[in-house]
């Protein structure tokens, strides 16, 4: 309509316009306008206006008049900005805004200047101005309870106002204010809306509090005059109150003050406070508070961090200012200093650029920045980003750009290179280079390549976008689809708010000039609703020619197929209900999980859930909300740490991109708000190191007869509370290498529990003199408080209360007998070079087809130093780099491997894998960095370098791009069904066109060509199809959903013949490139482990780089099972870091439980009561030998077998082992809520490749569950080992292995416990002379169980690792013994167990993998070794067992009086009449069953 509106208007105007010349204005709409003050010629009062206005851009010639700039031609207004908001052939939408200058209505005239420079006088319209509204009452209501504070952030607390009385059309601009006289506050105003403000207050003067006296608060409105008119005042109370320097103490500085400057770049106290009431305030300042305060910091608030049972534990962090030294204080709130004392903080040199330098590159893409760095305390100085024009830029990345170094003038080089197209025109283009930890930039301009700018640079227009809501498998995306006309420019790239739309994206048409293209990317509804209030589209042609422009669509939507939804502020008054699911919860030992549920007015559904996000104060990140369709609600599930600080927990929610603080929320909402915890005691401070030792000093003289004995380190002692340390990473560098050792470690390698040991052994004789030193470290306990990785952020530091200990410094001299003639008296000052670079099969460049997907490219790369040696500890990195500065680099064990290496050359295979799109359409460099040769000499290759001083032109360093116009598989992303009988893929690419009807899809299975022809199976046993004929039930896939890039096909794998699948498409006619998936192993059988899919393993490892002059092994104490690039070194304790296959022991560990392994003879401590045995050895604790004459008995028809042996002495040994249970506990009630009978039911499953001693189970869970469980029973009749998580472990002779595989179970509540029960039992024919005992070992990767007859046992080992979804492991699994509850069967010749796996949160399946063995024991046991043994034995019933039954029935009482008055212990959990028919049951189902099993004699 409005466009018929406007034509209408135009052919008017062309009829009956004036002949004086003016453009007539079509349509004009004052959109809003706001009485203000202005100041220019005193108070003058006005009104801000912004208007609309149409104008034609057709002269009566036909040349069109796309105005670029406008001048004002009246005395009463001043014109600010025009904005175009929509303009085509016809006609141009313009958005203006301006003062008018006095109060009434005038006449207002625009000249306009168009693309020729030529002026066009706009036809007047009217604006009016009319004084300001006066409102008496602006109708602020805030409660009069006490607001919570905040002790821990910027801002002490926060009050959201909302100003009822004001409306979009008042003329107002409010700003508040504290009342006159001193405040202990510093207030600052954010305005979200016209009458929604946030006042955050920041305490200033803690000697300005009172008792909790109401804060004053006047609102102004600045639009009143030079003197700003004041509304009625109100108060607020926050919940501060007074502290006495008398509740201080153990008041502790650090860095402690020794004139020297420290490593700490902040300032920390400590201290006790008695009867913290939770609402005072100590702070640290750098100033008296009643002193000059001409440079007193902001002053910073000191915050509870824990809690001894008497007095509570503080903590203040100040950041200095600019000053070399300065005094600062901790302050209470009666106007007392408490203490003081100086600081000399860490400052960074600056390093000025001896010369900056450009080189004119008119023949070639690039530009290069050169950046010189005189003498810096014998460090090298390293880049830490560079930015470019389009303000793209990488951190830090060792040896980046570094052209080279040397080490005696300290002289460092810096070389970069920015890819600009050919014919690239803008002499303003600047190039940025950072140095590490300085905020000083070195900047050149980029000489201006010899091409005249022509007018054939005009932009890329942006015609329509639509806004698409796909179906199906591709619901949760959200695509934004783009027409772009690129005119005379090609097509380069678009960004739409901050996201960036490559021309890789396309989907149909064009980029060429003069031609139109379709291009699609995904988004967030976050995203989509941010568009609502504006958003800004910069579009750019090849030659980088961009136009920006800003887009109102609540004023004009220009684009008629884009319909973003409806924008409403909501704030935090709109949540109309909140509450958690517990308000108050023990944290005392233990994390809690929680719920946190809100009901908020304008938002509903998982789209909005999207837009809501919450954070826990002290914890980092935020979480997401997710929609509850059942309630109606949005609810976000949470953790609170173990341990956290008694009372109420601070919390922040984002709604629709606006942060609200707990203060805010309690405000809006009422205690409903509130979630408070209580801990007897608090631990929220990290790990920190108490004390550092060099070892074996700060000097050491390196041998140069032994090698064996340069060995250097540190002793580094934890201090950690009630939590306990988790692990951490130690940084060593050295002045040269700021890459250094890494070593990362855990608790099991820590020495006595808290002293971990560094060594690193110099093996290398060739090296220079320098200084080793901690340089940071990063350590957490186990409920996630950690430090920084640096003391560069403003957070808790590892080393701050070690920084001035000379102890962290350690000073190597390396012998001048070395063996050649470079020595630190006469270094070698040649950094190594590149003597070959080249590319397969002798290709002079690489290029790139993108209508094909990733391409892989091999590169021999040939390094020498011919004086020293290179050194062997250091590899270079080759980058690769496009016009947005993306990189991709390739280094040792990242692509990169060395196939030859002598002391002074070394050759590296480099497999490149370049990504689909990358680099197009105006290429990519190449650049190699990091040589480093034994003296510490550094050499990098730019992409220059590289082009003319290696390869003299017969190489080009360069990826150069081209694109087909055609469609193009890029990536497939699998979801599989549980069962694996069917998978859902998403096909990511190309050109997929407009119309799904065009798009043709074939799937086939790929079968290996050494096949049998008897065994051929056709490769179209999955079909074409076409999208409009999907529904045939003969079909095996289905095509769900589509895009332009998108397809989401749903394949029956019932059927499979192969784990190899190729994707093809026919888009039009137009054949894509063919895509290969390889199935997972689980396709065909679908009781395997997860083939092909990599697994993450959570736990720390411990390894070390080794830096510095020459060549040297790190080594650190670790777990057996730790991977590490490290040698032996026996010295105090320190053992070697090895692989999970090795014998060798971990100094620390603690295996006194199992004997210490049988001694060095039969067993390794590689872990907390974990052994790996040797010399044939085996079981838990390494004293067992395998059982001779042992049968395998496996059930055919349910996942159940025994372990027998008859050894001819007419006593036979049965075992049976089995799974038993299911059930589901609720987490409230504790009660179990669903439990499932695993004895029965069990179907085997046919195996399409039988595999031998294998046999597989299935078992389908009620309907309520719908869940399958696969189980598999493995037979291993000899030492064998198996993957399992990521580890490898080993497995005795004559034993079985389950592998459970639990798939799509839904559980009730996300925080009920499921747990699996297996029941394991073992039986003697034999009567009398007889004992049992069991036993129950938790070790660092398994729990191990015995059930112990004389001297045989039966050996069951559950592992703490789980496999979720096939890509997780899950290393913590909890074990619970559960023999009390099941009344397991106690008999000197029988024994029995029943053991429960608590199964972790897992979305499709989860794998476990227990195994079981029976062994001969080298002593066997008594009652005196706590064995329940036959009358003719002796006692019955050893003195220990009458005595521990005598105190667990005690114990039972004093339990039983626990459960009855506290939810802490699973109270009622099960009724007497349960346990009654649960102790029935286990002894019905303890009894031997007459089972056909199949035998496997040993």
């Amino acid at each position: 309509m409005k466009q018929l509106f406007l034509f209408v208007s135009l052919l008017l105007f062309i009829c009956f316009s004036k002949t004086n010349g003016d453009i007539q204005i079509l349509n004009e709409t004052t959109v809003s306008t706001t009485s203000m003050y202005y100041y220019s010629w005193g108070a003058i009062i006005g009104c801000h206006t912004t208007i609309l206005i149409d104008i034609p851009l057709n002269s009566s010639f036909g040349s069109i008049k796309n105005f670029k700039v406008f001048t004002n031609d009246t005395i009463n207004f001043s014109l600010l900005s025009v904005v175009p908001l929509f303009i085509n052939e016809t006609f141009g939408t313009y958005k203006i805004d301006g003062n008018i200058l006095n109060l009434g209505s005038f006449s207002i005239s625009l000249i306009g200047s168009n693309t020729t420079n030529s002026t066009e006088i706009l036809s007047p319209f009217n604006v009016t101005c009319t004084d300001a509204p006066v409102i008496s009452d602006l109708g602020i209501i805030l409660p009069n309870y006490p607001i919570p504070i905040r002790r821990d952030g910027v801002y002490l607390f926060e009050v959201p106002v909302k100003v009822t009385n004001l409306t979009e059309s008042d003329s107002i601009q409010l700003s508040f204010s504290l009342a006159l006289g001193s405040s202990p506050f510093t207030l600052f105003s954010q305005q979200i809306s016209t009458n929604f403000f946030i006042l955050r207050f920041k305490l200033s003067d803690p000697s300005l509090i009172t008792f909790k006296d109401p804060i004053e608060i006047i609102p102004q409105n600045l639009n009143s005059g030079i003197t700003p008119t004041n509304y009625t005042s109100f108060t607020v109370s926050p919940n501060v109150n007074v502290s006495s320097e008398f509740q201080f103490s153990n008041i502790q500085f650090y860095p402690e003050y020794n004139a020297d400057p420290t490593l700490e770049y902040f300032g920390y106290v400590t201290f006790n406070v008695l009867n913290d009431d939770r609402a005072i305030v100590p702070g640290v300042t750098n100033n008296l508070l009643n002193l000059d305060t001409s440079e007193k910091l902001d002053f910073g608030v000191a915050f509870p961090v824990g809690f001894n049972g008497t007095h509570s534990q503080f903590m203040g962090i100040i950041q200095p200012g600019r000053k070399a030294t300065f005094t600062w204080y901790l302050a209470s709130t009666d106007n007392s200093d408490v203490a003081d004392t100086m600081f000399f903080p860490k400052r960074d040199n600056i390093v000025t650029p001896t010369s900056t330098t450009s080189q004119d590159l008119s023949n070639c893409d690039i530009a290069i920045l050169g950046i010189g760095s005189s003498t810096f305390e014998y460090t090298m100085p390293t880049i830490y980003k560079f930015s470019t024009f389009n303000g793209d830029y990488h951190e830090y990345i060792p040896y980046w750009s570094v052209d080279s170094f040397n080490v005696t003038t300290n002289i460092t080089t810096f070389s970069h290179e920015t890819i600009l197209p050919d014919g690239y025109y803008n002499p303003s283009l600047m190039v940025y280079g950072s140095i590490l930890n300085f905020n000083d930039y070195a900047s050149i301009s980029v000489p201006t390549p010899l091409v005249t700018p022509t007018d054939g640079r005009t932009s890329p227009i942006v015609q329509d976008i639509a806004f698409i809501s796909p179906t199906g498998d591709l619901s949760s995306f959200y695509i934004l689809r783009f027409k772009v006309l690129s005119n005379v420019s090609k097509f380069h790239h678009l960004d739409i708010n901050g996201k960036k739309v490559y021309a890789t994206n396309i989907v149909s048409g064009s980029m060429d000039e003069g031609s139109t293209g379709f291009y699609e990317i995904t988004v967030n509804y976050t995203f989509v609703k941010s568009m609502s209030k504006s958003y800004t589209i910069t579009a750019c042609g090849i030659f980088l020619n961009c136009e920006t422009k800003n887009y109102f669509p609540q004023l004009l939507n220009p684009f008629p197929s884009l319909h973003l939804p409806q924008y409403n502020l909501v704030t935090v008054y709109d949540i109309k209900y909140i509450n958690f699911k517990y308000n108050n919860l023990n944290t005392t030992n233990r994390a809690r999980n929680n719920t946190i549920y809100l009901r908020i007015d304008g938002l509903n559904g998982t789209s909005d859930a999207e837009t809501i996000l919450f954070k826990l104060d002290f914890v980092r990140g935020y979480l997401p909300f997710s929609w509850n369709s059942l309630l109606s609600m949005f609810q976000c599930d949470f953790m609170i740490p173990g341990n956290y600080y008694s009372g109420n927990v601070g919390y922040s929610i984002i709604i629709g991109g606006d942060s609200y603080a707990y203060s805010s929320i309690f405000i809006a909402t009422g205690s409903n708000s509130s979630l408070s915890v209580t801990s007897l005691k608090s631990d929220m401070v990290p790990p920190l190191i108490s004390l550092v030792q060099a070892y074996p000093s700060n000097n050491v003289v390196l041998d140069p007869l032994d090698s064996s004995n340069n060995i250097f380190g540190w002793d580094l002692e934890i201090e950690e509370g009630i939590n306990g340390f988790d692990h951490g990473e130690v940084n060593i560098t050295s002045a040269y290498d700021k890459v250094g050792f890494n070593f990362k470690f855990n608790s099991s390698d820590l020495v006595n529990g808290s002293i971990y040991k560094i060594r690193i052994n110099q093996t290398e004789m060739v090296c220079i003199d320098q200084g080793y030193s901690v340089s940071s470290v990063y350590l957490i306990d186990k409920q996630g408080y950690e430090t920084s990785r640096s003391s560069q952020y403003e957070s808790i530091s590892a080393l701050f209360k070690v920084s001035m200990s000379d102890q962290l410094f350690i000073y190597i001299q390396c012998p001048n007998d070395n063996g050649i003639s470079y020595n630190s008296s006469n270094p070698d000052v040649n950094p190594p070079f590149i003597s070959s670079f080249m590319l397969e099969s002798g290709n002079s460049q690489i290029n790139m087809n993108y209508g094909s997907s990733n391409r892989t490219v091999i590169v021999t790369l040939v390094i020498e130093d011919s004086e020293s040696g290179l050194s062997s500890r250091h590899h270079p990195t080759i980058y690769i780099q496009d016009v947005f500065g993306t990189l991709i680099t390739i280094s040792n064990g990242n692509g990169m491997t060395v196939i030859d290496d002598t002391t002074q050359t070394r050759t590296y295979s480099c497999v490149i894998t370049i990504p689909f799109g990358f680099g197009y359409p105006s290429g990519a460099s190449i650049a190699v960095y990091g040589l480093v040769d034994k003296f510490m000499n550094v050499r990098g290759y730019s992409h220059y370098n590289l082009l003319f001083g290696i390869s003299r032109n017969s190489l080009l360093p360069y990826v150069s791009t081209d694109y087909t116009m055609a469609p193009s598989i890029v990536d497939m992303i699998p979801k599989f069904d549980p069962d694996y009988k069917s998978a859902q893929f998403i096909i990511y690419g190309s050109f997929f066109g407009l119309n799904p009807s065009d798009v043709i899809v074939t799937v086939d299975y790929m079968l290996d060509s050494h096949s049998s022809s008897e065994t051929q199976i056709p490769l179209n046993t999955i079909n074409t199809r076409n999208l409009l004929s999907t529904t045939t039930e003969s079909v095996p896939f289905n095509i769900s959903s589509i895009s332009g890039n998108l397809i989401a096909i749903s394949v029956d794998l019932r059927n499979a013949i192969s784990q190899q699948l190729q994707i093809q498409l026919n888009v039009a006619g137009q054949t894509s490139n063919a895509y290969s998936f390889i199935l997972p192993s689980q396709v065909l059988d679908p009781t395997t482990s997860t083939s092909g899919v990599s697994t993450a393993t959570s736990s720390a490892t411990s390894s070390g780089t080794a830096t510095g002059g020459g060549t040297a092994t790190a080594t650190a104490t670790g777990t057996g099972t730790a991977t590490a690039t490290a040698t032996a070194t026996t010295t105090d304790t320190t053992t070697t870091s090895t692989t999970s296959t090795s014998t060798t022991g971990t100094s620390g560990s603690d295996c006194s439980k199992l004997s210490n392994c049988g001694g060095t003879s039969q067993g390794i401590c590689i872990g907390d009561n974990t052994c790996s045995c040797i010399n044939s050895w085996i079981g838990s604790d390494c004293s067992s030998k395998p059982l001779e004459g042992v049968s395998i008995n496996v059930n055919p028809n349910a996942p159940s077998a025994s372990l027998d042996q008859d050894d001819g002495s007419g006593f036979k040994l049965s075992s049976l082992i089995n799974l038993y249970q299911i059930r589901e506990i609720d987490s409230t009630s504790n009660k179990v809520i669903y439990q499932y009978d695993l004895q029965d039911k069990w179907v085997p499953v046919k195996q399409s490749s039988p595999k031998a001693n294998t046999f597989i189970y299935s078992n389908t869970l009620s309907n309520t569950k719908k869940s399958v469980i696969y189980a598999t029973i493995s037979i291993y009749d000899k030492q064998s080992t198996f993957d399992f998580a990521g580890k490898q472990y080993q497995i005795n002779p004559n034993s079985i292995k389950f592998t459970v595989n639990i798939t799509n179970y839904v559980i009730e509540k996300p925080l009920n416990n499921v747990e699996l029960i297996m029941q394991a039992q073992l039986n003697s024919s034999q009567s009398d002379d007889i004992c049992s005992k069991k036993q129950t070992t938790k070790g660092s990767s398994s729990d191990q169980l015995t059930i112990q007859l004389n001297n045989k046992s039966l050996y069951c080992r559950f592992l703490n690792s789980a496999l979720l979804d096939g890509v997780t492991a899950v290393n913590n699994l909890t074990h619970v013994n559960l023999n009390s509850e099941f009344q397991a069967l106690v008999k000197p010749n029988s024994g029995q167990y029943f053991y429960g796996i608590v199964l972790p949160n897992f979305n499709d399946y989860l794998i476990l993998d227990p195994d079981f063995s029976l062994l001969l024991q080298s002593s066997t046991i008594s009652s005196n070794d706590g064995g329940i043994c036959s009358s003719s034995s002796g006692n019955k019933f050893p003195t220990g067992a009458i005595v521990g039954i005598v105190i667990g029935g005690v114990a039972l009482i004093v339990v039983v009086a626990i459960v009855a008055t506290s939810l802490l212990f699973r109270r009622h959990r099960f009724s007497s009449v349960t346990m009654k028919l649960r102790s029935w049951n286990s002894k019905r189902r303890s009894k031997s069953k007459s089972y056909n099993l199949k035998n496997f004699q040993s």
